[in-house]
């Protein structure tokens, strides 16, 4: 019960801290991008990025730990996919129960339906898989374009025969090598730009916003509608990935809390959360975003 309940808390705080106040910022640059800036609008991507996992993992975390409570063990659905090294780490990261069920019902059968071609044969069958995935969250061109590209991200990894390779652990430091480093930041950049289309209203909302990304103004300085929130917000995303990243091999962020602190040390850090809380709980987007998928 006592670690059903400590989830709850970790995904309300996501969600009530993190996910509503980055989506003030996304909506406000998504709303005016064509009067800003590209780095602006690479830090739309940012925020909805962030808003968007902390929002639906957030939301993953309090319905596990409401099933705790009465007694029922669901499987987790996100595993820290940002420290994903790959694109197939990604994908074997998050929202793990959908795409578990694409792999056995949809990806499975195809490849090996195809698998006569080789590696052309497992290209096609990923990116059906994919296309299928973004189309299952709307009858969009911006769904298809983002599970097709998605796909096509795989491509190198299947030429280099590692697709199905696991990512080595993410080593238990508390800092990351370079080399992690590095995957982690290759990783989460084509995952933040393609987010674009999953954000935009339209096909050309997307490509619009694009267009004004890799623009002559990349070179500007970003311009910032409100400096203390988007500074503030920023600082909650980078806290909840640094208590992931400590938490990386638990359940979730703070799982291993209740194992590893001493007492004053804990509720001193539940204090902290509950202030941020109550201090920063955001009102304008209660809504959970995959509720309208």
């Amino acid at each position: 019960m006592t670690d059903g309940v400590r989830q709850i808390f970790w995904g309300l705080f996501k969600k009530i801290v993190v996910a509503d106040n980055c989506a003030d910022i996304a909506n406000q640059i998504f709303d005016n991008y064509k009067n800003l800036p590209a780095p602006s609008l690479i830090l739309g991507a940012l925020f909805y990025t962030f808003q968007l996992y902390a929002d639906f993992s957030g939301y993953s975390d309090m319905a596990i730990g409401f099933a705790r409570l009465l007694g029922f063990d669901i499987t987790k659905n996100f595993n820290y996919p940002f420290f994903a090294q790959n694109i197939a780490d990604y994908w074997r990261r998050w929202h793990m129960s959908l795409t578990s069920w694409l792999t056995e019902y949809v990806f499975t059968p195809l490849s090996i339906k195809f698998r006569d071609y080789g590696k052309p044969g497992l290209v096609a069958a990923i990116i059906i898989n994919l296309v299928i995935c973004g189309i299952w969250h709307g009858a969009n061109w911006t769904y298809v374009l983002f599970g097709f590209l998605h796909g096509c991200y795989f491509i190198p990894l299947i030429i280099k025969g590692t697709m199905n390779k696991k990512s080595k652990k993410v080593n238990a430091s508390l800092l990351p090598s370079f080399l992690e480093i590095r995957n982690i930041a290759a990783t989460f950049s084509i995952v933040m730009l393609t987010n674009i289309l999953f954000r935009a209203n339209s096909i050309t909302h997307a490509f619009d916003y694009y267009k004004h990304i890799f623009s002559i103004s990349i070179f500007k300085v970003p311009v910032i509608i409100n400096k203390t929130n988007t500074i503030t917000y920023l600082a909650f995303s980078i806290l909840m990935l640094f208590i992931e990243w400590i938490g990386r091999d638990q359940s979730y962020g703070i799982a291993g809390i209740g194992i590893k602190w001493p007492r004053m040390l804990r509720w001193g850090f539940y204090s902290f959360l509950i202030f941020l809380m109550t201090m920063y709980m955001a009102t304008s987007n209660p809504a959970f975003i995959y509720f309208q998928f």
